[in-house]
């Protein structure tokens, strides 16, 4: 299903960064070839998502909802999740160290010219906060 979502010119929020991440979520079931040739990458993404779960499970529904939507939609519905956890300084840290790395690794995931075109927005949302990492 091609994407008819018009990529912001501006830089990703976080939130949409991590909308953009959740998306990753469903290449397993959605593009299995292209999972598997990232398969590190992706399912290191998707440990990190779900331990946040984990930990918050308002963020399981808040990911679960953005998949089908635009980056940008599903970054406001992570915020609004992320909003009403309260994060120690430490897990904070974690956080931002973890979120750095999933954004490292993704990259060239979202650079490659096989990108599923339902997972076009990623590249916005990946590469755009990588550019800041």
């Amino acid at each position: 299903m091609p994407s008819t979502t018009p990529t912001p010119t501006r830089l990703p929020t976080p939130f949409e960064s991590l909308a953009g991440v959740a998306k990753f979520l469903g290449t397993e079931e959605m593009s299995p070839a292209f999972h598997a040739r990232h398969a590190q990458a992706i399912d290191g993404a998707c440990a990190f998502l779900q331990e946040l779960v984990r930990e918050h499970p308002s963020l399981d529904m808040a990911f679960r909802a953005a998949l089908p939507l635009p980056v940008v939609d599903g970054g406001k519905l992570v915020l609004q999740a992320l909003s009403s956890i309260q994060f120690a300084e430490q897990k904070l840290h974690w956080f931002d160290s973890q979120m750095n790395t999933t954004l490292r690794a993704l990259a060239p995931v979202v650079r490659d010219p096989a990108l599923p075109t339902w997972m076009a927005e990623c590249r916005w949302a990946v590469d755009g906060a990588a550019v800041n990492v």
